[in-house]
């Protein structure tokens, strides 16, 4: 037998300790966002799917799945945008040339 043999009070006591280590606090619902930022999210999705159709259209079942989310639309918008900049630079069209698009 590789393991000690304890006491049943040990037992009890390293139980005790082991739960109050993996004890995880059960997540909070977040608010409910006002009428406006929900209005807000809902636009910045649409204009999403007016940039880049795929993209927009899973953002915007994302969030009428898991709720409205302003930070998560905003930040999709700015990768979005971002990844558009980087290909109308000169590097973007000669990679753009490259792979045949």
């Amino acid at each position: 037998m590789d393991e000690p043999s304890l006491s049943v009070s040990h037992d009890v006591e390293f139980a005790r300790v082991r739960s109050a280590f993996n004890y995880v606090e059960p997540e909070a619902p977040s608010p409910r966002l006002s009428t406006p930022l929900r209005l807000t999210t809902h636009a910045l999705n649409a204009s999403l799917i007016m940039v880049w159709a795929p993209l927009g259209a899973g953002v915007m079942a994302y969030s009428l799945v898991r709720g409205e989310s302003t930070r998560f639309s905003g930040r999709m918008v700015v990768l979005t945008g971002l990844f558009a900049a980087a290909l109308n630079t000169p590097f973007g069209q000669y990679m753009s040339t490259m792979i045949g698009v």
